[in-house]
């Protein structure tokens, strides 16, 4: 065999080697191509040293370092075995072509996908927040710390490519260490505009009435056709969101609606007006464009308080309830037209504000295919989640827009005054909102949430009781509602802590159906409150109907699959 005789030489390539590599050396670079090649004056051991992947086909013909062929050239027997140099460079090539896919340089780093997650840690704090979203984290029952980002990228059902595309964009980024405040600043404020839009046919629908002769199912069209398009479309925006990020989607959002706003100046006419609320109402999908936009800027451990922060942009209804009627009488004379352009005026602004300051932040978006967007239907937990939202932001909605008729029948109030007790109940439920978040993050949201179905549900019971007794007190009544608003703001933020910890990568999405049903809820409930009380007399009907839908969901929060939240996507 070929094996004896190259023993005899191994003494005299042993001593060459150690005199001499530095000639075979030489040969590693094609002056052709300036690449790192094979050449035949290379022993077995320096290729298979400088070029690991070349073991496999050295094995897999017979040829293997305890047969002694760790210092011969290759020249001596790559003919025997039926190897060419040829095919050993192919592999280098192929193999170093594929790692250099996986290989991001960064301001002179290179990343590879190599490293561990312990080194990437190590170097770069910050892109903790990234493997946190992916559900990969420090301790668990997963110990992370020496798998590699290529083995990571598997287990999360991503790409090698990818996971570290993300991880240099987050090095890459301007630095905040609990998140980014400037996009949760204007997100917010862009939240809180389009929603004071959302609800502006509600406060001048009196004086459009009034003017126009409208009857009361006209003016209650009018008024819900921009709630509903805003719930129901806020499904399509979360995938948008998902696809192409919050900073187009958003931008593009404010200017439209500002644009569709500001024509009703020109609207003379019922049907046209119609219209024009059919797509401003489109501004009211900005709340699952934002969760999608804020929530990846934060960890997991910041993210309740986070959205919670961002869902005090309901304010802006508050406002809108105060102020739309009042500058319609006292700037324009009565004349309701001119009002919508000084609203859209700030959205108009807003969309380049949103623009040229908010960046996309540097974690995993969801599949592009809206297909497999969709797929999320097919989980309970979705549904879920949809059913605790009704009762928290539903009802939110529900008693915002029946409070004021409320106030003003049962209590015999002015307008003005029915309308102010309303504003109190939304300012309270809005301001709120970030308790939710904080307690969520601190103490868990489906604790927190424990709580919160717990009070409202004594609330609508202390209120049935008030109906079916006759008793009829303003200053009780309306404690009763403002213990409820609290807790709307609240269980509000518990609810949007939950998705992301759910559905990471799919938040836009998910966070969509969720806030779509909802706002479904404020559209609907409002109804069953108006049926029951035609067909009884009084509002413990409706208000008994309310009840029993939320202890249904304090009986869904003592499931186990909620009360140990995992990720689904």
């Amino acid at each position: 065999m070929h094996a004896d005789r190259l023993l005899k030489i191994n003494v005299f390539y042993f001593v060459y080697l150690k005199v001499g590599r530095c000639v075979n050396l030489v040969a590693l670079t094609d002056t052709t191509k300036g690449l790192k090649r094979i050449s035949e004056g290379m022993t077995y051991g320096e290729v298979v040293t400088m070029f690991p992947m070349t073991r496999v086909v050295f094995e897999n013909k017979g040829i293997i370092e305890k047969e002694n062929f760790f210092y011969v050239p290759l020249s001596c027997f790559l003919d025997a075995y039926g190897v060419s140099i040829d095919e050993l460079n192919e592999i280098v090539a192929k193999t170093e072509e594929k790692q250099a896919e996986n290989t991001l340089n960064v301001d002179g780093e290179v990343l590879s996908d190599q490293m561990t997650f312990r080194q990437i840690l190590k170097a770069h704090p910050r892109v903790r927040g990234i493997f946190e979203t992916y559900g990969v984290y420090e301790t668990g029952k997963k110990n992370w710390q020496n798998e590699t980002l290529a083995t990571i990228a598997v287990a999360v059902n991503s790409t090698p490519k990818k996971l570290l595309s993300n991880i240099a964009s987050c090095i890459k980024a301007p630095f905040f260490p609990h998140g980014n405040a400037l996009v949760l600043t204007i997100a917010t404020l862009a939240f809180g505009l389009t929603f004071g839009l959302w609800i502006l046919m509600g406060p001048l629908s009196a004086i459009i009435k009034t003017q126009w002769h409208l009857s009361y199912t006209a003016n209650s069209v009018l008024i819900a056709l921009p709630i509903l398009m805003g719930s129901v479309m806020r499904i399509p925006m979360g995938m948008l969101t998902d696809k192409y990020g919050g900073r187009i989607v958003m931008s593009c959002l404010l200017l439209g609606s500002s644009i569709v706003a500001a024509s009703a100046y020109f609207v003379q006419n019922y049907a046209l007006l119609l219209v024009v609320g059919f797509f401003y109402g489109m501004c009211g999908t900005s709340f699952a464009v934002g969760i999608a936009q804020t929530t990846r800027w934060y960890p997991a451990r910041k993210q309740g308080l986070a959205l919670a922060i961002f869902g005090t942009g309901n304010v802006g209804t508050v406002l809108a309830a105060l102020f739309a009627a009042k500058i319609t009488k006292s700037w324009f004379g009565g004349d309701w037209h001119p009002t919508f352009p000084v609203y859209a005026l700030p959205l108009f602004i807003m969309s380049f504000v949103y623009f040229f300051t908010v960046r996309n932040a540097p974690v995993p978006m969801a599949a592009k295919k809206i297909g497999d967007q969709l797929k999320v239907f097919k989980y309970g937990m979705v549904w879920i989640l949809c059913i605790l939202y009704v009762v928290t932001f539903g009802y939110f909605v529900t008693f915002a827009l029946y409070l004021a008729p409320f106030y003003k029948f049962s209590f015999e109030l002015t307008p003005v005054t029915a309308g102010y007790m309303a504003a109190i109940f939304c300012f309270i439920a809005s301001v709120f909102r970030p308790l939710g978040g904080w307690t969520s993050d601190k103490f868990g949201a489906v604790y927190t949430l424990y709580a919160v179905y717990t009070i409202i549900g004594i609330c609508l019971v202390v209120s049935i009781v008030f109906n079916f007794t006759g008793y009829k007190s303003i200053a009780p009544t309306t404690i009763v509602f403002a213990f409820m608003g609290f807790f709307f703001g609240v269980g509000s933020g518990a609810v949007f802590k939950l998705i992301p910890q759910f559905f990471p990568i799919k938040t836009g999405v998910v966070g969509g159906i969720v806030g779509c049903m909802g706002g479904l809820g404020g559209y609907f409930c409002p109804m069953i409150l108006g049926a029951m009380k035609d067909a009884i007399g009084h509002d413990g009907g409706g208000f008994g109907i309310l009840a029993a839908i939320t202890f249904v969901c304090l009986a869904l929060c003592f499931k186990k699959s909620i009360r140990q939240p995992v990720r689904i996507d």
